[in-house]
């Protein structure tokens, strides 16, 4: 018959097994959903929109009033997506023979379309105002720190939505490689099950 301790133990051992397998799949299913609502790239640190975009995470912060004083852009997105659009003010050259195929097969559409869009980011003239259209815009550098990673969601009704693939081909003309599916389990979730597996 175990002893009480034993008892114990066990119970706690299927208890974290329980907690453990219920953390991954639920950050299982987030993972799913946001790679499913978000438009992921991976640059090179050096490609130009990511680094313009990162720089522009980095002012957001660093001009951050003190605590309980709301930053006067808005959400840091707001700031993110500028940089990003202002840094397509010309669109990279397409870098792959597929690309280019693709833009001088439609340079003419591409070519009014990109000045529509350069009309209606030039009607913003206060971060805060982006706040409606976009629901989340970010770039974090790798923890290696040799790529960039971006994710992108416009909101529903965004004034930038007829412009989307524009902003898609200018994003893979800059080197940018579109992910999709559920990200790696971050490092609070392998923290978590590397713990309970060493129980």
């Amino acid at each position: 018959m175990p002893t009480p301790s034993q008892s114990s133990a066990e119970s706690s051992g299927s208890f974290n097994k329980a907690l453990g397998d219920f953390a991954k799949n639920i950050d299982q299913r987030l993972r799913t959903l946001e790679g499913n609502l978000y438009t992921t790239f991976i640059f090179e640190k050096s490609a130009s929109i990511p680094s313009a975009m990162l720089a522009a995470d980095q002012a957001y912060w660093d001009s951050k009033p003190s605590k309980g004083t709301p930053h006067p852009n808005g959400h840091v997105k707001n700031m993110v997506l500028a940089a990003m659009l202002k840094s397509m003010s010309t669109l990279p050259s397409p870098e792959s023979e597929e690309m280019k195929a693709a833009y001088n097969g439609n340079k003419q559409i591409m070519d009014n379309l990109h000045a529509e869009l350069m009309k209606c980011v030039a009607s913003f003239t206060a971060f805060t105002a982006l706040d409606p259209h976009v629901d989340w815009c970010s770039a974090k550098a790798t923890k290696t720190g040799d790529k960039i990673v971006v994710k992108v969601m416009l909101s529903g009704s965004s004034a930038f939505k007829p412009y989307w693939e524009l902003m898609l081909f200018a994003m893979r003309c800059n080197g940018g490689e579109e992910k999709h599916g559920a990200a790696p389990p971050g490092p609070q979730v392998r923290k978590l099950l590397a713990l309970i597996r060493n129980e």
